[in-house]
């Protein structure tokens, strides 16, 4: 193994010189491996089930990573481990895939998700302080300053300060085991530093803080005699339990009359399990106290955070004064109008007959043109004395002109034909669709 230390190499050297031979040697080599806490990591193995047992299933805290016996420990975890004994918290790896004297893989028996492949660290979980198996998340980063983030608030010792039924149902009640401390004034200094001390050795064990000036525990029996602290202890009953007259059980109280100490309390703790609880079977109901003072504080707070929403309210309507305004929008084209086939076939028609019209207007003044340029070339040509070619160019013009008109009619004789051809059509369109 990369992490054994020099006397354990020497012990197993010895064993191999003087009269150990290889079988002794690769035996010692186990007893390293299971309990040799190399860098604050502790070697655990179903080997020594006690141990593990204690790791596993405990009240101390662990975080445990899934190694196999081949493997080295990464750097990170050695380093966490240093991280995280300053907060009591022990380091542990233990292979995954071992099996238990039952003949259950461990990995099953603890209940560790499944996986691929379990060694090699990529397993990291942490047990103990009166929590279920908690695995760390998939995206944590494996450095020492992020398990130790991770696993330090799972740790943290189970003290809290219900000020309403709620919250003391809920981190006491339903608590297996639960010592709840009464005191006139918020519980500080020696008497907190005591609670502490008992919590970090019973870490199973939640503890409830109530302060008689702010709230009052009801329908516990707890007698406030002399000076306090004044301590009881609750048990969570069996699901279904019932008192001798079939009263239901809601929760069982066990007073506590010694010194404030935490030895004291301490002792207690060991010895109240087996003792004899008196059922309560009225509902447990710590009831908030009034406190002219604090109302005031509250009423207070309360008037200035109306100021301030007020004020900035009367700043954000200024800011909004101050802006100029913004352009009008362009005012979007009027949508055309949908024309309908008839519609259209009209307007066609309309433009035919204009077009029509417009060809027999133009053909006078088409003759009329053609007139007078024919006889202002037979002037031109007279004036230079070529008559006969004169002649024979005014009657080629002449032909030219004949048939330039001859063309004009084919073409208003087409056009009136077409337009008579449509005009047709459009009356049998329409006795159609009066039909």
């Amino acid at each position: 193994m990369k992490n054994l230390r020099a006397n354990d190499r020497k012990q197993i050297n010895d064993i191999v010189n003087y009269g150990g031979g290889a079988l002794l040697a690769m035996a010692a080599m186990t007893i390293p491996w299971m309990m040799f806490q190399g860098g604050g990591v502790e070697f655990l193995s179903v080997d020594s089930p006690d141990r593990l047992k204690e790791a596993l299933f405990g009240p101390e805290p662990w975080v445990v990573s899934c190694y196999n016996a081949s493997e080295t420990v990464q750097p990170y975890l050695n380093k966490a481990a240093v991280k995280l004994a300053k907060t009591d918290i022990k380091v542990g790896v233990v292979d995954c895939y071992s099996k238990t004297s039952s003949g259950k893989i461990l990995a099953k028996r603890i209940g560790l998700k499944r996986s691929k492949y379990l060694a090699g660290g990529k397993k990291l979980f942490f047990t103990g302080n009166g929590r279920k198996l908690n695995e760390i998340g998939a995206n944590t980063a494996r450095t020492p300053e992020s398990i130790f983030a991770w696993a330090n608030p799972l740790a943290a010792l189970k003290i809290y300060r219900p000020a309403t039924t709620a919250q003391f149902v809920k981190q006491c009640l339903k608590k297996s085991t639960c010592l709840a401390v009464v005191s006139d004034e918020k519980l500080e200094g020696y008497d907190l530093q005591a609670i502490k001390d008992v919590a970090a050795a019973h870490r199973s064990v939640s503890f409830a803080l109530v302060t008689s000036k702010q709230a009052e525990l009801q329908n516990t029996g707890l007698k406030m005699e002399g000076a306090g602290p004044y301590v009881q202890t609750f048990f969570k009953p069996e699901k279904g339990a019932k008192t001798d007259d079939d009263q239901k059980i809601n929760t069982q109280v066990l007073d506590y009359t010694g010194a404030f100490t935490a030895a004291a309390l301490g002792d207690f703790l060991n010895t109240a399990a087996a003792a004899a609880a008196t059922p309560v079977t009225r509902a447990v109901i710590l009831k908030t106290k009034t406190d002219p003072e604090a109302a005031k504080k509250k009423a207070e707070a309360a008037k200035k955070k109306r100021a301030r929403k007020k004020a900035r309210d009367a700043a954000r309507k200024a800011a909004r004064k101050d802006k100029k305004p913004s352009p009008k929008p362009k005012a979007r084209p009027a949508p055309r109008k949908k024309v309908s086939i008839q519609d259209e076939r009209e307007a066609r028609r309309k433009m035919d007959e204009e077009m029509s019209n417009m060809l027999v207007d133009n053909e006078p003044a088409e003759e009329e043109a053609a007139g007078s340029g024919a006889d202002a070339d037979a002037d031109a040509f007279d004036d230079a004395d070529e008559d006969d070619e004169s002649d024979a160019d005014d009657g080629e013009e002449m032909v030219m002109e004949e048939m330039g008109g001859d063309e004009d009619d084919e073409y208003d004789d087409e056009d009136a034909e077409e337009i008579e051809e449509e005009e047709i059509e459009e009356e049998e369109i329409e006795e159609e669709e009066e039909e």
